[in-house]
């Protein structure tokens, strides 16, 4: 019954237009209160640790430093080596977005960096060239996606740090060929152009 009373209260919210995240914390907090056992300082306490954690600090730290290499002009010479290497290609550009992600990725090792970083260059230049914008986006997101597949890796650095084992023996222990996944992304960049 309570169970249905939580629901409704949801989508009540909902439709009051209070944020969902608001909306969430409310029907959680009223769920939680309802369990026996469960003193009601857990969730404030619960959801202050998960935010002490140091690890998630990087991808912020990752963002900034995607802003600085824009700033100082890195991120456009990462994508002047990529044309210079795969502009020649037909959808070159597209091809150059894919190889930025990858080279950017080794720099940041977060999606929401590479994002940040190569999208702000790169989808004004590829609608300059005629891209349409849905191509140019799908894209540079899809390409930012293997951010966290390459060394230096997000999820790696957080299991590390939830699990206190040094990030570089992990990353060598289990690094593997990566580069070849290259071709799984730049399909798409080769047929749409």
């Amino acid at each position: 019954m309570i169970g249905i009373l939580l629901v409704g209260l949801f989508i009540i919210l909902m439709f009051l237009g209070i944020p969902i995240a608001f909306v969430i914390g409310i029907v959680a907090l009223l769920g939680i209160m309802n369990v026996p056992y469960i003193p009601e300082v857990t969730v404030p306490v619960k959801m202050l640790n998960g935010l002490d954690s140091f690890v998630l600090l990087a991808v912020p730290l990752f963002i900034l430093a995607a802003n600085l290499m824009n700033s100082g002009q890195i991120s456009q010479k990462l994508i002047d080596l990529a044309l210079a290497i795969v502009g020649h290609i037909r959808g070159g550009l597209a091809h150059a977005n894919i190889l930025v992600s990858m080279l950017f990725a080794g720099v940041s090792g977060a999606a929401q960096a590479d994002t940040a970083g190569v999208g702000k260059i790169l989808i004004p230049n590829m609608k300059k060239q005629g891209y349409d914008t849905e191509t140019a986006v799908g894209i540079t997101a899809a390409s930012s996606t293997i951010g966290v597949i390459i060394p230096p890796k997000y999820p790696d650095d957080h299991f590390c740090g939830a699990h206190k084992c040094i990030s570089w023996r992990f990353v060598l222990s289990r690094n593997y060929p990566w580069y070849p996944r290259w071709t799984r992304y730049d399909g798409p960049g080769l047929y749409s152009c």
